[in-house]
């Protein structure tokens, strides 16, 4: 007789109390659409002790979870309370990690339903399972994963194989500058590996400078928009104050925007983030450690400033720029070669040909610093109106709606 050894016989059990927890789930999942809307605790104790503890389910048809870092965090208030609103986009899927901070920020302005799903571990079979649950429960026809982690890799594979392929949408927050980072490489092959497998129906790159086989590419760029309702009021009197929200110093250009902010006469204090800015003497008077609180604390000090500083050296379509765009606040950007609006007014003012340069900063700052109140927020207006409609509009292309 054969021994079963005691890994096997491990191996054998997790499978075995998957399954059964799976199983568990589906029972549970059926449970509450037999019968019908509202708050059903008999759902949750279905659930196997591990997931229950994970959940706390307040409403079935929103799938509101709270609580220390959840797995899956479905239309979760950060990524819905400043999402715009369109009727196309009601049966639409945005999944995205909740550890990419930016492309959470980005993927919750747009119009549609969310999933932010944790990068810190594999997704079990049962939280596989409560997505494809959500997918059939809300009818939804499309998904779109931004961003890359292992467990997106995992997702789309799973999406696939239950038949998804054809609804499943890819949207790649990245470019190959990036790729000096060995996760932002390894991420950006996984992502092209799933197109060339056709595990997913399209795959848009921010950037439009990745090498894709099978056709499954779109182009032309898909555009990021302000958030939405803020309730957020811009100040209109002057602080002589602008603020650089930028944490990590290389890739945010962080010392060359704080001297170019420093060495103009019409700013008398620069916000900053950053803990290891490091100035001359003179210039360094103007430096002042903001404490960063969360980002809503953010855009208010974005509602308060004069102007926002993000001139970067590797950049998409930064958040940071539209979200204090969307407040009325000015930002400074160097070139980002979107393919729409760049021969706007708006962008002409607050554009650095050379990001590296404190002295091309701080001739931006002061043009921008020159322009009255009423003035810059019909020009900032125009712009942002016509990005954000521009965003909806190449989004629902993407999507086939």
């Amino acid at each position: 007789m054969a021994k079963t050894s005691p890994k096997s016989s491990a191996n054998s059990d997790q499978v075995a109390r998957l399954e059964r927890e799976n199983a568990q789930l589906r029972a549970a999942l059926q449970l509450r659409l037999d019968r019908g809307n509202g708050a059903d605790p008999a759902f949750v104790a279905a659930l196997p002790e591990e997931s229950r503890s994970r959940l706390a389910l307040r409403d079935w048809p929103q799938f509101a979870y709270s609580g220390e870092d959840p797995q899956l965090a479905f239309n979760a208030t950060p990524d819905t309370r400043y999402a715009h609103i369109h009727p196309a986009f009601d049966t639409v899927l945005h999944i995205f990690a909740q550890d990419w901070k930016g492309i959470r920020a980005a993927a919750g302005s747009l119009p549609g339903q969310k999933l932010a799903v944790t990068m810190a571990n594999d997704l079990s079979r049962s939280e596989l399972a409560q997505i494809l649950g959500y997918i059939s429960h809300k009818r939804i026809s499309r998904i779109i994963v931004h961003g890359f982690s292992s467990s997106t890799v995992q997702l789309i594979e799973h999406l696939a194989k239950s038949g998804l392929s054809g609804q499943t949408y890819v949207v790649y927050h990245g470019n190959v500058a990036q790729w000096s980072s060995p996760n932002e490489r390894s991420f950006s092959l996984a992502a092209i590996s799933v197109a060339e497998r056709k595990l997913v129906h399209k795959i848009h790159f921010m950037r439009r400078d990745y090498p894709l086989g099978n056709g499954r590419s779109h182009v032309p760029m898909l555009l990021n928009s302000t958030p939405n309702n803020t309730g957020i009021v811009k100040t209109a009197r002057r602080s002589e104050s602008v603020l650089l929200p930028g944490t990590e110093s290389w890739r945010k250009n962080i010392h060359a925007n704080a001297m170019g902010a420093a060495m103009s006469s019409k700013v008398k204090s620069v916000l900053h983030y950053c803990d290891d800015v490091v100035l001359p003497q003179e210039l360094a008077k103007k430096l002042k450690h903001a404490r960063f609180s969360d980002r809503r604390g953010t855009m208010q000090l974005m509602a308060n400033v004069d102007c926002t500083l993000n001139v970067s050296l590797v950049e998409c379509h930064p958040m940071v720029a539209l979200e204090s765009e969307g407040l009325g606040t000015p930002c400074l950007r160097g070139p980002l070669h979107l393919d729409h609006g760049e021969d706007h007014p708006y962008v002409k003012l607050v554009e650095v040909k050379d990001p590296i340069s404190p002295f091309e900063i701080r001739d931006a700052l002061n043009r921008v610093l020159s322009v009255g109140h009423a003035e810059l927020q019909d020009m900032l207006g125009d712009y942002t109106r016509m990005m954000n409609a521009k965003s909806i509009s190449r989004y629902v292309e993407f999507l086939d709606l």
